[in-house]
């Protein structure tokens, strides 16, 4: 009788033991796969935390970049060639500085590449002969400071209007000596004029810009733009690599001369489809030259009246 009973108890003894292991086995488990789900869940949690840190890093790099950018210098530039005498040069800076202007521009090569200075640069590579009877750069830029006014090269640098990119690619050494000679000679910043060079080839400009740089840290250097290029969104990206090359903007209005619609309403139009970055960036304003001092006035007016001061009076080409 007994040993029935005995059998059961021992039957039911194993099977607790089993029931026991196979708890035990499922509970460890189950730990185990909490545990894994835990450090998956956590690796991806430091992931997020890591990239929002980047992300806000990055932003924070940007800002800093943005804000680091030197301030754009505003202007009230009138212009002085530099075809003029000893005698008469320093005649008109007088009158210049007489009338109110602090600041002046000239052209340092005509629209169509030639140099109106002489350059020692020039000369070295057989590009200028010697005997130019143009003045020297560091004897101009001296009258210049005599009169208390600040100086603005505009150069044109034509050769990157052409379609050869050999040709372009040569020139950026070129021009980068060159702009670079007329810091060096005391010019105190040189403006690129970007006239019909399309947008598809400022990348260039931004490395010629660059390379200015290396060689005169210091030197300060901007670039002039059709509006055009400012008012076409799809520009958006390489006008923020010109902003990281360049130390200043400028809006090319010298095509505003009148004509049917006045030159000051055709000058607020303008600016009216560029206002964000002419606002944004203090955008210098280069207006075309006029002996009308009425006309004058009323340009420069035009320009104010859209927020800005920094305007640019450019000199009639070859003058």
């Amino acid at each position: 009788m007994n040993r029935p009973n005995r059998h059961m108890r021992y039957r039911r003894s194993v099977y607790r033991k089993k029931r026991i292991k196979l708890i035990a086995v499922c509970s460890l488990c189950a730990v185990v796969v909490i545990a894994l789900l835990f450090l998956i869940i956590g690796n991806l949690l430091g992931d997020k935390v890591e990239e929002n840190v980047e992300s806000r890093k990055s932003a924070n790099e940007t800002i800093t970049k943005e804000d680091s950018h030197s301030t754009p210098k505003s202007v009230i530039a009138f212009p002085v060639p530099l075809s003029d005498a000893s005698s008469s040069l320093s005649s008109r800076l007088k009158k210049v500085a007489a009338d109110g202007y602090s600041e002046i521009c000239f052209e340092l090569d005509s629209a169509d590449g030639a140099l109106l200075y002489s350059s020692d640069v020039a000369q070295r590579l057989g590009k200028q002969s010697s005997g130019s009877g143009l003045w020297k750069l560091n004897d101009a830029t001296e009258l210049t400071a005599e009169n208390g006014l600040y100086s603005i090269g505009v150069t044109h640098v034509s050769d990157f209007s052409g379609d050869d990119d050999l040709i372009r690619s040569a020139a950026l050494g070129y021009h980068s000596a060159l702009i670079s000679e007329a810091l060096r000679s005391g010019v105190d910043e040189v403006l690129i004029f970007a006239g019909d060079i399309p947008p598809d080839r400022y990348a260039e400009l931004a490395r010629l810009a660059l390379e200015v740089k290396r060689l005169c840290p210091d030197g300060i250097i901007g670039i002039s733009l059709p509006v055009s290029a400012f008012a076409d969104a799809q520009n958006s990206t390489v006008i923020d690599e010109l902003w990281n090359a360049f130390d200043y903007f400028a809006a090319d209005l010298t095509h505003c001369t009148g004509g049917e619609v006045g030159a000051a309403e055709q000058i607020s139009g303008e600016l009216g489809q560029m206002l964000y970055y002419l606002l944004r960036y203090n955008a210098r304003v280069l207006l075309p030259y006029t002996q009308n001092a009425d006309e004058l006035s009323l340009m420069i007016a035009a320009v104010n009246g859209s927020g800005s001061e920094n305007i640019q009076i450019m000199p009639q080409s070859n003058t």
